[in-house]
């Protein structure tokens, strides 16, 4: 008969065991330069980590931390299935913020401990074939020094902290990009000095010490040598967000390095604050909000793109108010204009009193398809599928097992727990009793032999012990089981995937097949000239007869010609408009019926999803799609619809 025996003197006496991911420093990965701008084309959509491996002590924000710190905000520490899921759902590039300043002496010297889990972190997004951006992040004690005007010991926190980083990955191939700061900004112990946003003389000089603080971080990457030569590094001006109206204009301030061509300007789009964040008042996309929208990227273009400076939006999001269908729209809107001007974009995944997140850190479930699906389609592209857990069982725990005293085994095995059905233990020799139990941040505790429903969550054949792990809180740390006999643990492994079920998107709706539509009631004007189209409002949308958009548009850097061949509407970028004499007739009035366009569509010889529908014989587009393909600017103000053929579509 098997015994059961629960110990508490035992118990307490438990060492949880870590398997330590180990490799050389600065591993000699190959290495081909890419410039920035080579670069901004490569990156597409990314994916940040959040404050994951930056958190800090919320109510002693300059408090020195330990290796616990990964798990001080949610508990779960990252492991290689997180980036499997990343990579599988179409993502090619992670924002990694790690908070190094919590984790040095005095004399700026970064815990080795801490480094070498960084290190670790990296590869496994590395050898997931997803680029890295590395950013040194929660920098509270360097914008505290900034704050105070102390710009010698700033310049020596800042190129410490990069010289070391650098020396340590200088080694790995040009996926790994360093990111210098994170929003850099006046800090008072973690907390914005708003003071700066409303005194000029401040806020400038805020901007000119940070251009001499990202000089100073950038040399001392440089200066190390190896890969870092010519790896592309992001530098970000004040605050890295843009506010429109505020003066003195914080990118205006920033001062790019001269001579270096691996460069890019990180920005962060939060517009407006009160709907991406916790205003409760502000769930919904209205025209002033794209508007401001539309300033940002304004901005981005004219101080940046258009200077051949280029960008990655390293943040954006919006949280969760119940409001999907709304940051939907947000979503279009933003990632839309990125795309429209060739910038990669991240989706901040934060969690915690702000839920911005898509992707669980501890379930590994992909939530708001919607949105996933939005995102994508801005850059052309689906979202791909769940990745298959399934597949990576079952798992071997790596050997040797950890043996403590007292016949105790520990086994850390991290938030893959959450996907496994049991953990199987095979041993040699006689078993008298055992117990099995888990570790969690101050708190031991053993499970009961049987699970809620009464059925034996722990099974003993010979030779094998298995432990039933379904139904389990999902934050668990680390496993043990302690034993009574003479046994010796041959191996452990984890069995049974039991993913969440992969939830079912839901489907953009299709245009309707036939639509009664009136005529667009709105002035338009091209260019500053009063032009009337013959235009109509399907749904909110405002469609022009492709044919007199042609016809206007010749000439200008956006023109176009289209032409019916072989039953299939056929567009050909930057040539001369070909008129037929059915240009320009004047606007009907009345409803009319409007038909969904079944013909192919043609741009250049590649087939291409575009909304158009068929009045009277005509093709009528959807303004801002054509504006989207033709790359110009279209706008409304004032109830008048504006076009500019000489802004790109992002402004």
């Amino acid at each position: 008969m098997r015994k059961r025996i629960l110990s508490l003197a035992l118990i307490l006496a438990i060492l949880v065991a870590f398997v330590p991911f180990t490799m050389p420093a600065n591993a000699a990965d190959t290495f081909t330069p890419v410039t920035g701008k080579e670069m901004a084309k490569q990156l597409k959509l990314g994916f940040s980590l959040a404050g994951k491996m930056a958190p800090y002590d919320m109510a002693n924000p300059l408090r020195k931390l330990d290796l616990d710190a990964e798990t001080l905000w949610d508990g779960e520490m990252l492991e290689p299935s997180f980036f499997k899921a990343v990579k599988t759902k179409g993502f090619n590039f992670v924002s990694l913020l790690v908070g190094f300043e919590h984790h040095m002496d005095d004399n700026y010297v970064i815990d080795k401990a801490w480094m070498d889990r960084a290190e670790e972190v990296v590869k496994m997004a590395l050898d997931e074939g997803l680029y890295v951006i590395l950013t040194s992040g929660s920098t509270l004690m360097l914008y505290q020094m900034m704050r105070d005007n102390n710009y010698t010991e700033a310049s020596k926190l800042m190129t410490s902290t990069w010289s070391q980083i650098a020396e340590r990955f200088k080694g790995y191939s040009e996926k790994l990009l360093f990111n210098l700061l994170v929003e850099p900004h006046p800090s008072n112990r973690g907390v914005w000095d708003t003071e700066y946003m409303n005194n000029e003389e401040k806020f400038t000089k805020f901007a000119d010490l940070l251009n001499r603080i990202n000089a100073d971080g950038l040399a001392a990457i440089r200066k190390s040598g190896g890969n870092n030569n010519k790896r592309c590094v992001v530098l970000a001006p004040f605050g890295a967000q843009y506010w429109p109206g505020l003066i003195p204009d914080n990118f205006e301030l920033y001062k790019h390095p001269a001579n270096d061509d691996y460069l890019l300007v990180d920005v962060h789009i939060y517009n407006p604050h009160g709907f991406t964040h916790n205003d409760s008042s502000d769930n919904t996309v209205n025209y002033t909000d794209t508007r401001q929208v539309d300033e940002v990227f304004q901005a981005i273009n004219k101080h940046f793109i258009s200077k051949g400076i280029p960008v990655v939006i390293a943040e954006t999001g919006t949280v969760d108010k119940n409001n999907t269908s709304e940051r939907v729209k947000w979503v279009n809107h933003v990632f839309g204009k990125a795309a429209g001007l060739g910038i990669p974009i991240t989706w901040w995944n934060g969690g915690g009193s702000l839920d911005f997140i898509l992707l669980k850190y501890d379930e590994l479930e992909w939530r708001f398809p919607e949105i996933l699906n939005s995102m994508f389609a801005a850059y052309g592209l689906a979202p791909g599928p769940d990745f298959p857990f399934s597949s990576l069982f079952p798992y071997e725990l790596p050997a040797p097992y950890k043996k403590a005293e007292h016949n105790e085994w520990s086994v850390e095995l991290k938030g893959l727990s959450v996907l496994a059905e049991k953990m199987v233990v095979e041993y040699e020799g006689t078993l008298d009793g055992y117990s099995f139990g888990r570790y969690r941040p101050s708190t031991l505790e053993t499970f009961n032999s049987w699970d809620d429903s009464g059925k034996e969550r722990v099974t003993l054949e010979p030779g094998k012990l298995t432990f039933d792990m379904r139904g389990l809180d999902k934050n668990d740390q680390s496993f043990f089981f302690w034993y009574n006999g003479n046994m010796t643990v041959k191996r452990i492994y984890l069995d049974g995937a039991a993913p969440a079920p992969t939830p079912t998107p839901t489907p953009t709706p299709a245009p309707a097949a036939t639509v009664t539509t009136s005529p667009t009631a709105n002035k338009v004007l091209v260019d500053g000239k009063e032009v009337a189209f013959d235009a109509y409002n399907i749904n909110d949308e405002n469609y022009f007869k492709l044919r007199d958009v042609a016809f206007v548009l010749n000439g200008t850097r956006v023109q176009f010609n289209a032409a019916l061949v072989d039953g299939a509407i056929n567009i050909y970028k930057n040539t001369a408009y070909e008129p037929n004499g059915s240009e320009m007739q004047s606007k009907g009035a009345g409803s009319k019926e409007a038909t969904l366009n079944k013909m192919k569509i043609l741009i250049d010889g590649v087939e291409t999803e575009l909304t158009a529908y068929l009045i009277d014989g005509n093709n009528y587009f959807k303004m801002r799609e054509l504006a989207q393909t033709f790359d110009f600017y279209p706008a409304l103000v004032d109830g008048v619809i504006t076009i500019d053929t000489t802004k790109p579509y992002g402004g």
